[in-house]
């Protein structure tokens, strides 16, 4: 769940910025122009303690893979957006995002996902410490139906904070 709740934020994160944006997780839709796919996979834990207490971070691999449209005329437009959306993600250093209001933490302390969220669930908090790029837009060549493919890597560490009372 950890690998969701982080691929739900930084969703919505993105889509503060490009509300119109279709973004799918761990695929690419080959059917549909402008599609970012998002594949989040946790890698490490990481532990720390903070005025005593015990915060439970981890370290994710992030990949983001963009498929573009079929046509030349958008090759330079698309490569554009791939350059502000690495931009947009190294910004993010030090700060606090939240994931969709369907995700909560049980009385457990389990992340669950609640299919019918009501006004008291505002998602979780994720505290996102820095983002490291791993490797710059790549050209992927293109999708079975000729759609230019890029992609960015990212080295992602992140804690999660729980429940968003904003």
């Amino acid at each position: 769940m950890r690998s969701i709740v982080l691929y739900s934020a930084l969703k919505k994160y993105i889509l503060s910025k490009w509300p119109t944006q279709y973004i799918t997780r761990g695929f690419i839709d080959y059917e549909h122009d402008n599609d970012l796919g998002i594949y989040v996979k946790d890698i490490a834990p990481l532990k720390g303690y903070m005025e005593g207490d015990k915060y439970q971070g981890r370290v994710a691999r992030v990949q983001f893979i963009y498929q573009a449209t079929q046509s030349d005329e958008d090759f330079y437009a698309n490569r554009q957006f791939m350059n502000s959306l690495e931009n947009y993600l190294l910004k993010l250093q030090n700060v606090l995002v939240v994931t969709e209001n369907n995700y909560t933490i049980n009385e457990d302390g389990d992340i669950i996902r609640i299919d019918e969220p009501t006004a008291a669930d505002k998602g979780l908090t994720i505290g996102i410490s820095n983002t490291n790029l791993i490797t710059s837009i790549v050209d992927l060549g293109k999708s079975p139906d000729g759609r230019p493919m890029f992609s960015i890597n990212l080295a992602i560490t992140y804690f999660i904070g729980g429940k968003n009372n904003g």
